[in-house]
């Protein structure tokens, strides 16, 4: 895996507590995080694009969109549940994940056990040709080749 930029300490999320124990896990290689995106969009097929540029199986991958009231579960229950081992962060705040934390646009960062990039919305991304491409050459491609 590329070296992050800088660390964040993982006891900055320590003092969260799962309300739920008795789910498995399933560790993922690939979390995407995205507000809702409209079945059979643009942007849902970029998001899409995407997850499928990085040739992983589709029990490695997972994408997690906002729910209709804008809420996602919390970091918390995402690393416990899914241990994921990069996080591809589109758009949405870390407070929403319930992290007290701020991200860098368009660097991995080692975030306790997880490396994350944070990046504009599905919507943005379309927009910016030049972003989607640095996505691709300076995070996703040294993390999974392509």
């Amino acid at each position: 895996m590329k070296t992050p930029s800088f660390r964040i300490s993982p006891a900055i999320d320590a003092f969260w507590q799962d309300a739920d124990e008795s789910l498995e896990t399933r560790p993922l290689k690939l979390l995407v995080l995205c507000p809702t995106l409209p079945e059979g969009s643009e942007e849902e097929k970029l998001v899409q694009n995407i997850i499928k540029a990085c040739k992983l199986p589709e029990d490695q991958t997972l994408l997690v969109m906002a729910t209709e009231a804008g809420t996602f579960p919390t970091w918390q229950y995402l690393k416990k549940h899914h241990t994921p081992g990069v996080v591809l962060n589109m758009g949405i705040s870390p407070q929403q994940l319930a992290i007290n934390a701020l991200f860098p646009t368009l660097r991995p960062i080692l975030f306790g056990e997880s490396y994350w990039t944070t990046v504009g919305t599905p919507a943005e991304l379309l927009q910016d040709r030049d972003t989607r491409q640095r996505l691709w050459t300076d995070v996703l491609k040294p993390y999974f080749g392509g």
